[in-house]
């Protein structure tokens, strides 16, 4: 058996609460039986929904003054009980640069601040994963040049380095990433051309 209920789809009308609204390229992670979904809709209120499965029913959490302006095609890592948050392009039209974290526990943003001097671009459409406390950000696109730099922060020192390689992939953005073991495996995208990679 694959573990997988087919029987089981989040569709309006089938689950309580509100229902979110249409979003595009916004990212999620599961946790504590929870999907926490952030972004992706184009008002300027960020947009943070929650789906519980223990009682099936979505909830939107309301942010203040401390949350992230609101963006679609960040990136979103989870490590332990924080989701790390990286740039995305915002309401504003344009891309940017900031490093969020959000406690799952506590339901509190901060804004991360770095201790290296060198950072990524701001960027959209890049992925990030953890391997232990190393966050590795990869791709993304930064004033409509497509990004290739592959990226580790260290959530110990909270310093950026930039990671040069022989080989790596050629620039994507909107492609996605996993990893397993010591392995991040990259597939898909545009490619500087936009078109599938």
């Amino acid at each position: 058996s694959s573990g997988i209920n087919a029987e089981c789809p989040l569709r309006p009308g089938t689950c309580f609460g509100p229902n979110p609204p249409r979003l595009f390229n916004h990212m999620a992670v599961l946790y504590d039986r929870k999907i926490f979904v952030f972004g992706g809709s184009c008002s300027s209120n960020f947009s943070l929904w929650v789906f519980d499965f223990d009682v099936y029913e979505w909830s939107v959490y309301h942010g203040n003054e401390t949350w992230p302006k609101n963006r679609h095609s960040q990136s979103v890592a989870l490590l332990n009980n924080h989701v790390y948050m990286y740039g995305g392009y915002t309401f504003l039209g344009r891309e940017c640069d900031e490093l969020w974290c959000y406690d799952l526990d506590e339901s509190e943003w901060k804004e991360v601040k770095v201790t290296s001097d060198c950072k990524p671009n701001a960027m959209f459409g890049h992925t990030a994963v953890f391997n232990g406390p190393i966050m590795w950000l990869f791709g993304g696109s930064y004033l409509r040049e497509v990004q290739h730099s592959l990226w580790a922060l260290d959530t110990e020192s909270w310093a950026w380095k930039h990671v040069s390689r022989p080989f790596s992939p050629p620039g994507l953005y909107y492609h996605i990433a996993l990893v397993t073991g010591d392995i991040m495996l990259v597939y898909g995208g545009m490619d500087e051309s936009i078109q599938p990679y």
